[in-house]
């Protein structure tokens, strides 16, 4: 059983659509998806919808992960999420914490297959 609970490790971040991700909820994301991963886990990032947060947290890890800027993993994320729509204040949120000037209309082309 122990195994098995080690095998589906779990972290919910209660995060409201539309609102700004505190750096602290990101970091910690960040930091199980990193666990997992150096655990050898696959690791499945989701949110309500599906479009928004849970895309910007596969953002960043892709970034972290692959050392891409944020634009470059949003493209990345996007070839396996056809349909992701970060919302302007997440997208912000994100960019301020990486450190990266990406603006959300840049980010907007990329989602939208620019």
């Amino acid at each position: 059983a122990r195994d098995l609970a080690e095998r589906n490790a779990r972290r919910s971040l209660l995060l409201d659509d539309g609102r700004p991700i505190p750096e602290a909820a990101l970091r910690e994301g960040l930091a199980f998806v990193r666990e997992q991963r150096a655990a050898g886990r696959r690791v499945l990032i989701a949110c309500g919808v599906g479009r928004s947060r849970s895309v910007a947290f596969a953002v960043a890890a892709v970034r972290e992960a692959e050392g891409l800027s944020l634009l470059d993993a949003l493209r990345a994320v996007r070839r396996c999420h056809p349909e992701p729509l970060v919302h302007p204040a997440i997208w912000d949120s994100l960019a301020r914490a990486c450190g990266d000037s990406t603006s959300y209309r840049d980010a907007f082309r990329v989602m939208w297959g620019g």
